[in-house]
């Protein structure tokens, strides 16, 4: 990668979408280049007019056709974007698309299928980087919206770099951000101290990291309004002044908010040739009364819990206006200045010389203004604008001064002088950097205010490398709370930035201009490293004959005097020196060391299998087993608790199944069970893997259960294949967390709240476990993200209906063993099973069919010599009873306590009926 970073950003609105490309130099350069001054600013974001292109309609369109979306939709943004970003730098620049209004709108169902359908296309037509498309490819809700659009005004006004030129008083610098469109309304800003401190609960923190690696931290409210925007707000305008006509069957109701004499259908839109049926609009030209009309929209009177509110009945931190200066952007933009800033000098915003303007233009009759549109007077205006703009121009007042309480700048003594109070206003805050109060804008230094930088000045500032000393905490955003944050949102999927300077011939360049106190240090590090990665993949018997060759150099071999007598490390069993092969150390009590070196299988096709991008796994099919297992591998222990002679076992507690040894890299592992203890989670490989997520490789290690993961911080992905795992869970909280692979397990049961430590889970592998019953399954549904699952090898699978089951009980899912979910399979399973709220007989029938066993973990308790099942004859109150305490066991050591006992001949204790003696059990 050179010089550049870059990355794409997709805004799909509800009428169209709209891409946008950045670019900033990666930080090598950035530091190389910089001043003391510019090492303490963000990243510096650029982007061109012709980098940007829009398209109609928006991807919502798609719902009923989500297959088309990419081909005849995104294809051409795409398109235009690889364009502009560098071949040789597309694999390395992320791309996100952002969805807002219109895909609010759809269910949940066709809101996820479209978009797994944009990820698909966007990964299998292009190399932009997409990670994690739970992240990339995602609908924002509001106030994400607003908060990234104040991050691009306040980076775009330069407050976060140079606070000291933005000094508003009493310590405050930033702005305050006001977007409204056509369905919502959003208000972002920073209180005053006061305010902070006393609103602490309500506010949202934001954490940006400099190109030095230091962070800045800021505390901003925001809050978002639905149906307060312009679209939204004039169809409850006509909604309630319908509901006040006097006379319902009325055909025709005046309206103050149109030009006098303009007659239009009841939505506002122009009467068709020769239309006469149906409620009109009939428009009387009062501006004045259309200001009382539209005020009532703003809900003042709504209940407020939680003193103070703005609009709606919502709470929000008390607005310092002397040091809180708002822009505004979108409607604000377009109603305040495409028409009336035409022809006038001063095309800042005043409420004094903008009132003016709207009632001199809302005053005329529609001939008037339908003869000077034709006439080109107002070089922005159009007939179907002229319809609207009164109304939205007297919403825009209401809101900003009604709902926000924007100070009416000049009104008292301005009116009728003809005075504009915005002359004075700019005249006592040039000094501050801004018009106080309020100012509408659209392109900040010819850039426009949009939203998507807010994004892109996010992911660029965590690209920033930290300080090796410095304990740096992540870049993003969520609760106003200490350290990180349980709902704390990274601006991707958190990659680590690649090591400082190693892009192509930059390389050379961050190794000598590196600060010389670090480099000579830095360097011989970075060279031990090397030596010791090539020491250690040499091979064994290549790093005996280098040890015996250094030796000999001092010593002059064997026979020298001097020679050190041989000494064995970690008795005789060091891991990377010597002739022995490597074993691991049983943990459990009593457990024999057991060595298999059949069967062994090579590779990593467990990995492979499991990380499958969405348009591949619509075709893969799973490879065979590189081996065959059998039960003559290792030995095999038997009991039963009932009084049948067959080879099943009562309770489910099945014979344990000799696994096959594992080979990965030369290292083969021990058949003897070991614990998930802090040690081998620590000593176990974490790699960043071919799809860049962090990986922790736990596989072949015949770990009983799952535990002491705590440790195993910021994992996207976690591999337990091969192992003897029975339950499913017993996770601490990993929202980073959306691999799971267990093929090759004995998972039976999943505990039901594994959805609450593993929110974002989206990849989950359980080839050949022991999961039996459907219903077993329903801890998954609360997987919400969860789109990947395979059950192949499990009973579960021979179940009728097993796959419409798992398509209706956990929808999220997309690929099932992989094969694409259709359509027409969802279709089918609703047949089958009828809705969540209404589930079908069969449905109820199957939810209440649960597995009622648990599996003992092989290795976990003394085995018994030979492979013979033990037989303890119980009554029926005492099966009952030792039933009883398996599925209330609370730990592997109570299950490892009663199996112990089992074997023996021992009936455990609370089960033993009062009646009979224990000396009369036979085995």
């Amino acid at each position: 990668m050179g010089k550049w970073h870059y990355g794409v950003v997709l805004d799909a609105g509800s009428s169209g979408t709209r891409v946008y490309v950045y670019r900033w130099l990666n930080n090598a350069a950035a530091r190389k280049a910089a001043d003391s001054k510019d090492l303490k600013s963000l990243p510096e974001i650029k982007t061109k007019p012709e980098w940007t292109k829009k398209i109609h309609p928006g991807v919502s369109s798609f719902a009923d056709k989500p297959e088309d979306v990419g081909s005849q939709h995104l294809a051409e943004l795409l398109e235009h974007a690889q364009k502009i970003v560098p071949s040789d730098a597309i694999k390395d620049t992320p791309i996100f698309l952002l969805a807002t209004a219109g895909m609010r709108l759809l269910g949940d169902v066709e809101r996820n299928l479209l978009l797994g359908e944009i990820c698909s296309y966007a990964r299998a037509n292009t190399d932009f980087l997409l990670p994690d498309c739970d992240v990339h490819i995602q609908v924002i809700p509001g106030v994400t919206e607003g908060l990234y659009g104040w991050i691009a005004a306040n980076y775009l006004l330069g407050s976060f770099n140079a606070p000291e030129h933005h000094d508003h008083g009493k310590g405050h610098h930033t702005y305050g951000f006001l977007d409204m469109g056509g369905a919502s309304a959003q208000i972002a800003f920073a209180p005053n101290s006061t305010e902070t401190e006393k609103h602490a609960n309500d506010l949202t923190l934001l954490r940006l990291r400099n190109v030095d690696g230091s962070t800045q931290e800021h505390k901003v409210f925001v809050t978002s309004w639905l149906e307060f925007g312009v679209h939204e707000a004039r169809r409850r305008y006509l909604e309630s002044m319908q509901a006040a006509s006097a006379v319902d069957s009325a055909k025709e109701l005046p309206d103050p908010c149109l030009p006098s004499g303009l007659r239009t259908a009841f939505d506002g839109k122009p009467l068709a040739s020769g239309q006469e049926g149906g409620m009109q609009l009939l428009g009387t030209g009062k501006f004045d009364e259309c200001l009382r009309q539209t005020y009532p929209l703003l809900d003042k009177d709504a209940p407020c819990l939680d003193q103070p509110c703005l609009l709606h009945g919502t709470h929000a931190p008390a607005i310092d206006f002397d040091v809180n200066h708002f822009i505004g952007i979108s409607e604000y933009w377009h109603t305040t200045h495409d028409v009336f800033e035409m022809g006038h000098k001063d095309k800042a915003y005043d409420f004094n010389a903008y009132q003016q303007r709207v009632e001199s233009f809302c005053s005329q009759d529609w001939e008037t203004i339908s003869k000077g549109i034709d006439e080109h007077k107002w070089k922005k205006l159009n007939h179907e604008k002229a319809f609207e703009i009164c109304f939205k121009a007297s919403w825009i007042i209401n809101v900003l001064h009604s709902g926000i309480g924007v100070p009416r700048v000049g009104l008292e003594e301005t009116i009728g002088s003809g005075h504009n109070g915005t002359k004075e206003v700019i005249s006592h805050v040039q000094s501050k950097g801004f018009l106080d109060p309020f100012q509408a804008v659209n392109k900040i230094d010819s850039t426009e205010v949009s939203w998507t930088l807010g994004k892109m000045v996010l992911y660029a500032s965590s690209q920033v490398p930290v300080e090796i000393e410095e304990k740096t905490l992540p870049v993003g955003f969520g609760s106003n709370v200490a350290g990180i944050p349980n709902d704390f949102q990274y601006p991707s999927t958190e990659l680590l930035p690649k090591p400082e300077g190693l892009h192509g011939a930059d390389w050379h360049d961050a190794l000598l201009h590196a600060r010389s106190s670090r480099r000579v240090p830095g360097l011989v590090l970075f060279l031990l490293i090397i030596i010791v990665a090539m020491f250690f993949l040499c091979g064994r018997s290549r790093r005996s004959r280098m040890c015996h060759k250094i030796s000999n150099l001092f010593y002059g071999g064997r026979s020298h005097p001097s020679y050190p007598k041989k000494r064995k490390f970690f008795g005789g069993k060091f891991p990377f020196f010597g002739p022995k092969s490597p074993s691991y150390e049983r943990v459990l009590e009593d457990g024999a060391h057991e060595l298999d070196l059949g069967g062994i299988v090579s590779g990593r096709s467990s990995l492979d299998v499991g990380r499958l991008s969405d348009a591949d796994s619509a075709s893969f099919q799973p490879p065979k087993r590189a081996s065959s297992w059998s039960s003559s591998n290792t030995p095999s222990l038997k009991f039963g608790l009932d009084n049948s002679s067959s080879g099943t076992i009562g309770l489910g507690i099945t014979a344990g199944s000799g696994i096959n040894a594992m080979d990965r890299a030369g290292l083969v592992r021990s058949t003897a069970a070991m614990r998930l203890t802090v040690e081998l989670i620590q000593n176990s490989l974490s790699y960043i893997n071919p799809l860049k997520d962090r990986e922790l490789d736990l596989r072949g290690h015949r770990i009983p259960a799952i535990e002491n993961l705590g440790i195993a911080k910021d994992q996207d992905a976690i591999d337990f294949t091969d192992n003897d795992i029975s339950s499913l869970g017993n996770f601490p909280y990993f929202p980073r967390l959306h691999t799971l692979l267990l093929a090759r397990n004995r998972v039976k049961h999943i505990q039901p709240t594994l959805a609450t430590s593993v929110p974002n889970l989206s990849t989950l592998m359980l080839t050949a476990n022991n999961m039996s019953e459907l219903a077993d399954l329903d801890p998954l549904r609360h997987l919400t993200k969860l789109t990947h699952l395979v059950l192949m090898e499990n009973p579960v699978t021979r179940k009728e209906h097993y796959r419409y089951w798992v398509i209706w009980r956990i929808p999220s899912v997309r690929f099932l063993d992989y094969q694409k979910v259709k359509d027409a399979e969802r279709e089918k399973a609703q047949e089958l099973f009828g809705t969540a709220e209404e589930p079908s007989t069969l449905a109820s029938k199957i939810i209440g069919i649960k597995s009622r066993t648990f599996d003992v973990p092989s290795g976990v308790a003394d085995r018994a010599p030979a492979d013979k099942a033990v037989r303890v004859k119980l009554t029926e109150t005492e099966r009952k009873r030792v039933e009883k305490l398996i599925r209330e066991a609370r730990s592997l050591q109570e299950i490892a306590r009663l199996e112990k006992e089992l074997n023996e001949g021992r009936i455990p204790g609370g089960a033993l009926d009062a009646a009979e003696d224990p000396d009369q059990m036979q085995t």
